[in-house]
C-alpha cells in the first residue's frame, strides 16, 4: 500500500491493485471492484479528522493476514496494524453506549419513537420498559401482561405504546405515564407482530393463530 502521483493511493487485494483519492475517497478505477480473490474488494481511504478505512469482504481472510504498514502523509496520521483489520477504521470513535439493563427476561422486541428520543422494549418478563434513549434510564414500566411481551411499538405521534403478548392480548399504553388503557382480546395465539397505522386511528396485529 503506498501513496502515488497526485495524492492517491494504491493498494492490492487478491490479483488486483485498487486506486482511490485519500481526500475524498473516489475510486479512480470502479472496474477493478470485481476482481476474484478472498480478500478484500475495496478499500478507500476518507480524509475527515484524520483517515477512515473501509474494508468489505471476507473479513477471515483478512485476521490471517498482516498488513505491515499503512503510512499516509504528515498532516494526516500514521498507523501499524498487525493481524486484525477489523472491517472499518476511525482514529476517533466516541465510546459505546451503556447497555440498558433492567429486564429479568429475554429481550424479544425494541423500537424507537418516531423523534428517536425514547426506546421501548417488550422481555420474557412479561414487561414493557420505555428508556431514555440519551441517557439509557428507564423512563416507565409498563405492566399488565401475563406473558412475554413479543412486540412493541410507538404510536405516530409518540403519545402511546401497543405490544402484543403471548397471554394473546395486544394492549394500548400511554406512553407518557405507563398507564394501560385498552386490552384488545380475539387471537388464540402468541401476538409476534403489532403496528400503528400512519395516521395512529388503526392496529394491526399478527399472531400465530395464522390471523392478521
Amino acid at each position: 500500500m503506498r501513496e502515488g502521483l497526485n495524492d492517491s493511493w494504491e493498494g492490492k487485494f487478491g490479483d488486483n491493485p485498487v486506486f482511490w483519492e485519500h481526500l475524498d475517497g473516489r475510486v479512480i478505477k470502479p472496474e477493478i471492484l470485481a476482481h476474484p480473490g478472498d480478500w478484500a474488494t475495496a478499500i478507500e481511504s476518507f480524509y475527515q479528522t484524520g483517515v477512515t478505512l473501509a474494508l468489505t469482504g471476507q473479513m477471515a481472510q483478512f485476521h490471517s493476514t498482516v498488513v505491515q504498514r499503512l503510512k499516509v502523509r504528515e498532516d494526516l496520521v500514521e498507523r501499524e496494524w498487525k493481524k486484525c483489520v477489523e472491517g472499518i477504521f476511525l482514529p476517533i470513535l466516541p465510546p459505546p453506549p451503556p447497555p440498558l439493563t433492567g429486564h429479568n427476561g429475554y429481550v424479544n422486541a425494541v423500537a424507537f419513537s418516531w423523534d428517536g428520543t425514547k426506546i421501548v422494549s417488550g422481555s420474557g418478563d412479561n414487561n414493557v420498559r420505555v428508556w431514555d434513549a440519551l441517557t439509557g434510564k428507564v423512563q416507565t414500566v409498563l405492566e399488565g401482561h401475563s406473558g412475554a411481551a413479543m412486540s412493541v411499538v410507538f404510536s405516530p405521534d409518540g403519545n402511546h405504546i401497543i405490544s402484543g403478548s403471548g397471554d394473546r392480548t395486544v394492549r394500548v399504553w400511554s406512553a407518557l405515564t405507563g398507564r394501560a388503557e385498552k386490552a384488545f382480546e380475539g387471537h388464540t395465539g402468541c401476538v409476534r407482530s403489532v403496528n400503528f397505522s400512519q395516521d395512529g386511528t388503526q392496529i394491526l396485529s399478527g399472531s400465530d393463530d395464522k390471523t392478521v
